[in-house]
């Protein structure tokens, strides 16, 4: 099993599947403090020569609180942000058969880093070989969820998956398992226990190590195999699956508590939205972690003021010709408080057909929009 990669600095990812001609291309990973100067030079301007690529971009430049007041300088004087921000990039880039990547990490304007990302090439070395896992984590009130999120919500992802061939006689005797194989239903639900069971594991671990801790993270997820693309969303943070000729195939759902069947939860567990958050505090209403929003006994997991409960869609890769996907974009709110879905789409379409650097597409994305609320 690829070792997985977790920081708490902003990041941006950029994932790309291989050229049709690139088929024996090993795994390779790559880390640096500056953008790779590894990546091949792009065969051709046509972005259709590229079977997909995928944009991870785990962390923000800014925040959704920022962004929604006309200037800055009330958030330095609250001493939220820095009067400067700081602009050093962290990349990481790799590829195996299917795909490759890239990310880019920068503070910005955060006096803290809580962010967390996490990258799997090759999921296990058994049934789950051919997939590969990416995650963003975009923490807040610390760090500590974001980071556990990324070092261990992925093997609980692994024993979920384990769990559904121990039920299907006919998956055990599969050497690898392919995502059509499985039942979408039952996927779906051994999804949710793997990130309840994560969240339940977490908040007594927390409770006992770190009583004081109040961290909770958002948690947008890709699972990717030959066949189709799962997307998994906790809270805010954002994937958008986009064809070849810059069409949005799949975006998805932020989860806010201003949203009618998430304030629904919120006031039948008792609490109440008031100026777009719950209990007038949290932007999000779902998270990993922020346990002080789950302490109902009564009630399940899916059922607190905070529900740690991911909503998961799939793309089957398979598709016509005109529905092919280009790439993939994770991201927290920071970019798409600046960008829209689309306006990110035609840009990095546009930069695609300049460079093949994954890490230079991404440290670009997070200058923009680092400067587009200054």
């Amino acid at each position: 099993m690829s070792e997985p990669s977790s920081s708490s600095s902003p990041s941006l990812w950029f994932d790309s599947l291989l050229r049709k001609n690139d088929t024996n291309t090993p795994v390779t990973r790559n880390r640096s403090n500056c953008v790779s100067n590894t990546a091949e030079p792009p065969p051709e301007n046509d972005i259709r020569s590229r079977l997909r690529h995928f944009f991870h971009i785990p962390a923000a430049t800014t925040s959704s609180a920022m962004m929604r007041d006309s200037s800055i300088s009330n958030y330095r004087a609250m001493g939220q942000f820095l009067e400067k921000p700081k602009t050093d990039k962290h990349n990481a880039n790799g590829k195996n058969e299917d795909l490759r990547y890239g990310l880019g990490s920068m503070q910005g304007w955060r006096v803290d880093m809580e962010d967390a990302h996490a990258e799997i090439l090759k999921l296990d070395d058994n049934r789950w070989s051919t997939w590969s896992y990416f995650g963003i984590f975009d923490g807040h009130a610390g760090f500590r969820t974001a980071v556990k999120s990324a070092e261990r919500l992925h093997p609980r992802i692994i024993s979920s998956l384990n769990g559904l061939v121990q039920e299907n006689a006919n998956l055990k005797s599969l050497r690898n398992v392919a995502s059509s194989q499985l039942d979408f239903n039952k996927f779906e639900m051994a999804m949710k226990d793997a990130y309840f069971k994560f969240d339940n594991e977490w908040k007594e671990e927390n409770r006992n190590n770190n009583p004081d801790d109040k961290s909770g993270s958002t948690a947008i997820s890709c699972l990717i195999d030959l066949e189709r693309i799962y997307f998994l969303n906790v809270g805010d943070s954002r994937a958008i699956l986009v064809s070849t000729d810059g069409r949005i195939l799949l975006a998805t759902k932020d989860h806010k508590p201003n949203d009618q069947a998430e304030r629904q939860r919120i006031q039948e567990a008792g609490g109440t939205v008031l100026i777009q958050r719950v209990n007038g505090s949290l932007a999000v209403s779902r998270a990993l972690g922020d346990f002080e929003y789950k302490n109902n006994s009564n009630r399940r997991p899916d059922q607190q003021l905070v529900s740690p409960e991911p909503e998961i869609t799939f793309y089957v890769r398979q598709a016509k010709q005109d529905e092919q996907p280009a790439f993939i974009v994770l991201a927290c709110d920071g970019i798409w408080d600046v960008m829209t879905n689309e306006e990110l789409a035609t840009y990095i379409l546009g930069r695609m057909r300049v460079t093949d650097d994954l890490c230079e597409i991404a440290n670009s994305i997070l200058d923009m929009c680092l400067y587009k609320v200054c």
